[in-house]
């Protein structure tokens, strides 16, 4: 008996055979998995419409059987015996009962959508994606308030202080203007006595009208009286014109009372600015607040939050100012309006410009 040689006969797959195989397979693989999606996708839909169908009848089914239940009550007292009403009652009952069988298809339907487990999966990984979303939402939201309560704070502070730094402001203005009258006046003072004498030739003559050199007009007067004491016995004109400037000391101690209350003034309005100024501290503490609050979180919702801080606070102040209501619009404002936020912008970028050093 021969031996059949293995192997004889048998027909092999060429490489463009094997390559147009995997390409057909590949290609139905890829059919099912869109029809498995479509399939997903209109399942998908179809529990939406019954999601919204339960939503419509549950509330209308309790209604009904409220109805119901309230005249089978009066029913039972007694009331509604008649033939007509006990068909109406009927009705009723067989419309409830209707209603209940529509409720039970339903969620027969719903049941059976959520059986399919590829279905399953997508709604639970949507249901976490919503947790996730919410959980984030609710964060930003919390930060958001902290922000709001922390601007109030600082926006109270500024609007609090800026009608004290603005008279504070006026009365240096003031008092700077009434002690630049008394200066030009003791001008006028040496420039009467000394107009006999020669301003570029004379030495005294230069002497007075240097006002500049000495720190107070006191000083200046001692330091005139100095001069006259060391004039020579001749001098008789320079003396002069220095007997009619003493003539006058009274007017230059009252300059220096002037300066003073100008000092004073600065003083007072530095006083006012620590309090500005420590508000310093609690906007650069609420800027690291915020960076700590939101490490975890993408750059963009970080900086907007942290954005928002100085936006806020300009907000609350046109606010304050009559420049916007209180839903964040822009109003028809007044000079004054315009002239008031300026103000309480000006402490704010104070405030916000040492934050950054």
């Amino acid at each position: 008996m021969e031996k059949t040689q293995e192997g004889v006969g048998e027909k092999h797959l060429t490489v463009e055979e094997m390559a147009k195989t995997y390409a057909d397979l590949e290609q139905q693989v890829k059919a099912q998995i869109k029809q498995k999606e479509a399939d997903i996708a209109k399942q998908l839909t179809n529990r939406v419409v019954i999601i919204g169908e339960h939503t419509r009848l549950v509330p209308l089914l309790e209604e009904a059987e409220k109805t119901l239940k309230y005249f089978e009550t009066q029913q039972e007292l007694g009331f509604l015996k008649d033939a007509e009403s006990i068909v109406k009652l009927e009705r009723l009952r067989a419309l409830v009962i209707t209603m209940r069988t529509q409720k039970d298809v339903v969620v027969k339907e719903y049941e059976k959508i959520m059986d399919n487990p590829d279905v399953n999966e997508v709604v639970l990984k949507e249901a976490n994606l919503e947790n996730i979303k919410k959980a984030f939402e609710d964060k930003v939201k919390k930060i958001e308030q902290e922000i709001e309560k922390r601007v109030k704070e600082i926006t109270d502070t500024i609007e609090q202080s800026s009608p004290h730094i603005e008279s504070a402001d006026n009365a240096i203005k003031e008092k700077r203007s009434d002690f630049m009258t008394a200066v030009h006046a003791l001008k006028e003072i040496i420039d009467e006595a000394s107009k006999k004498l020669d301003l570029y030739g004379n030495k005294t003559a230069l002497f007075l009208h240097d006002l500049e050199t000495h720190k107070t007009f006191n000083e200046y007067i001692t330091g005139v009286k100095q001069h006259r004491h060391d004039l020579g016995f001749f001098k008789w004109e320079e003396k002069r014109a220095i007997d009619s400037i003493l003539a006058h000391k009274d007017r230059f101690n009252e300059a220096d009372q002037k300066c003073g209350k100008i000092q004073e003034a600065r003083q007072y309005l530095e006083t006012l600015y620590v309090k500005v100024d420590a508000l310093v501290e609690q906007y650069k503490t609420l800027v690291s607040d915020v960076l700590m609050m939101t490490k975890e979180m993408d750059r963009g919702t970080s900086n907007l939050l942290l954005f928002s801080i100085s936006g806020q606070c300009q907000k609350n102040l046109a606010i304050k100012s009559g420049l916007r209501d209180k839903k964040g619009q822009t109003l028809t404002s007044s000079p004054k309006q315009e002239e008031q936020y300026e103000r309480l912008n000006s402490l704010f970028t104070r405030i916000e410009e040492k934050s950054r050093t």
